[in-house]
């Protein structure tokens, strides 16, 4: 290469980034951008895969009573009875003597309930194994369900996250006969939420 074609090169990478490096940023941007709108689309399929595979259900009617919770709603305004009609369309009866309620203490509870038949706790039911560790929102006006900038459950108390969880907790409770185990964490400070 002679001095001038380098002195040439030189001056377009000097000043910032090759062309080539914007063009790999962009197609970069892009595939963000694209990835975060097929994030959105994907919880709808992976909740009524889950749903299916849990047992025979409606798993679309299930899909719709869901929504309508918290679809076009302002994302810090959707009451936990908003989630009735989502309860009231999963039947599932609850054995006696089989609850299992946790706080602070999810792993543990989880992985006594997996290896131990005996017990379940609300993760265990449809509704739980549906949603957990799932994060969902709408906009006001909106149509779909967005599972990307949804804001955290600690920012507002009446996220759709938080207060499904807290309408099917309980539910999880009422429909408790007989006797019910609870698993805490001792070394915890306290070892569960005295308002739960």
């Amino acid at each position: 290469m002679s001095g001038e074609e380098s002195e040439c090169v030189s001056r377009k990478t000097r000043g910032g980034l090759s062309i080539v490096n914007y063009l790999v940023l962009i197609c970069a941007l892009v595939l963000w951008i694209s990835s975060q709108h097929t994030l959105s689309k994907d919880i709808k399929t992976e909740v009524l895969q889950r749903c299916e595979k849990y047992n025979e259900n409606d798993c679309q009617k299930i899909w719709t009573a869901f929504e309508q919770a918290y679809v076009g709603r302002d994302t810090c305004d959707v009451p936990v009875e908003n989630y009735d009609t989502l309860i009231d369309t999963v039947k599932q009866e609850i054995q006696c003597d089989k609850t299992l309620f946790w706080s602070k203490s999810k792993d543990l509870a989880h992985a006594f309930t997996k290896k131990r038949k005996c017990k379940m706790t609300l993760e265990d039911t449809l509704l739980g194994y549906m949603l957990d560790g799932l994060t969902w929102c709408s906009k006001p006006g909106s149509e779909e369900t967005l599972n990307c900038g949804c804001p955290e459950w600690t920012k507002c108390g009446n996220n759709p996250v938080s207060s499904f969880w807290k309408r099917a907790s309980a539910n999880f409770a009422a429909s408790t006969c007989g006797h019910a185990s609870v698993l805490l964490n001792a070394s915890a400070k306290p070892p569960y939420d005295p308002d739960r």
